[in-house]
């Protein structure tokens, strides 16, 4: 997820919108070709999942 860790911390409350960070996940899944995921999250990843 955006700013956690080692990833890239985007500056600014409107790039940590729940759409964007869904937008994020969802890219992700069609980078790799997945047909289905079974997606699990803790915490801010909860709400996303």
């Amino acid at each position: 997820m955006r700013g956690y860790n080692l990833s890239d911390k985007p500056e600014g409350v409107e790039n940590y919108h729940i759409k964007l960070l869904i937008e994020d996940i969802i890219g992700i899944i069609r980078q790799f070709n997945f047909e289905s995921v079974y997606l699990a999250g803790h915490d801010w990843g909860g709400v996303l999942s």
